[in-house]
């Protein structure tokens, strides 16, 4: 029986972000640096700093690390499988 995919995880929607905001976030979540996100949205360097600002004083946080962090507190681990170790 084929595998239905699992839904793509996003930030949660009480954090308020908007869509590019959270496009944004989850880059940065996943270890994407600024430049690198700059180049996959099609942004300035600027642009993705400025949204980063805005996530940053809308979650009340001050760095990539917290905001990591809220992440996993908020959407917690449970949505993710190890893609090494399969569904074993």
């Amino acid at each position: 029986m084929p595998q239905r995919p699992e839904p793509p995880i996003e930030p949660p929607a009480s954090w308020g972000l908007t869509p590019q905001q959270a496009q944004i976030a989850m880059q940065v979540i996943s270890g994407a640096s600024n430049r690198e996100i700059a180049e996959r949205l099609f942004l300035s360097e600027h642009t993705v700093e400025w949204h980063l600002r805005q996530i940053y004083r809308s979650l009340d946080i001050s760095s990539r690390s917290q905001l990591q962090a809220r992440f996993f507190r908020d959407v917690g681990l449970g949505q993710f499988q190890d893609p090494i170790a399969g569904d074993d």
